[in-house]
């Protein structure tokens, strides 16, 4: 990928991570409980191959739809910490960045 310029056309997502102890199961669902003592949002989907585009060298150029209120910060955060160049498309109304959350507990003590 070294000096070669990618376009990326597609849902740019925002995942978030939630770190925290888990110190028993759910007596309503085989699921952990966990006491959440961190969150880290990471870029996903569209997003992120744009990322990783620019980490092995290349050039990218993110196109995405988003709602209107989410367009500035999303391409401030990716085109500032991962230096791809982004074309957001903004539309008023309800668009928005596509989210996903996943639970990592740090320590499992049941």
């Amino acid at each position: 990928f070294r000096n070669k310029r990618v376009v990326v056309l597609g849902d740019a997502i925002l995942d978030e991570y939630l770190v925290g102890d888990c110190s028993r199961i759910s007596p309503e669902a085989p699921v952990p409980v966990v006491r959440v003592t961190s969150s880290r949002p990471v870029l996903g989907g569209a997003a992120n191959t744009a990322a990783n585009v620019v980490s092995l060298g290349g050039q990218a150029t993110l196109i995405t739809l988003v709602g209107s209120d989410d367009a500035v910060a999303f391409q401030a955060s990716l085109a500032g910490r991962r230096g791809a160049e982004c074309t957001v498309i903004a539309v008023d109304g309800p668009a928005r960045i596509g989210d996903g959350v996943e639970v990592l507990p740090a320590r499992v003590g049941v």
